[in-house]
């Protein structure tokens, strides 16, 4: 059965006090988002993303590696079933499996 990848990175990561999105920190030298996006890539026909704020920045920097990707905006924080709604275009008439992902597992594999 086909499968898509949903991955919900709108969090903000406040406690991290931190400028830069957490999704968005890298570890081992690559963000941790695009380490998910890696992870994902060989298990799913399509990729989406769920970002919060700064989202035109994120999205050059998704697309700069991810062009393919299909990116959603989540303009208030209201929790994760709200962040999966707003890719709701992404497999609303989809049949398959749809993988819903944090942004934020860095040691995904």
């Amino acid at each position: 059965m086909k499968t898509r990848a949903l991955i919900l990175a709108a969090g903000e990561g406040t406690r991290m006090r931190s400028q830069l999105s957490k999704v968005f920190h890298e570890v081992a030298g690559i963000p941790i988002l695009f380490r998910v996006c890696q992870a994902v890539g060989p298990l799913s026909e399509k990729t989406a993303v769920v970002l919060g704020k700064n989202f035109n920045q994120s999205k050059v920097k998704i697309h700069a590696l991810y062009p393919d990707v299909s990116l959603f905006h989540q303009n208030e924080r209201l929790g994760t079933g709200h962040a999966a709604s707003c890719a709701l275009p992404f497999y609303k008439n989809f049949d398959g499996y749809v993988l819903v992902l944090p942004g934020d597992l860095p040691l995904l594999r």
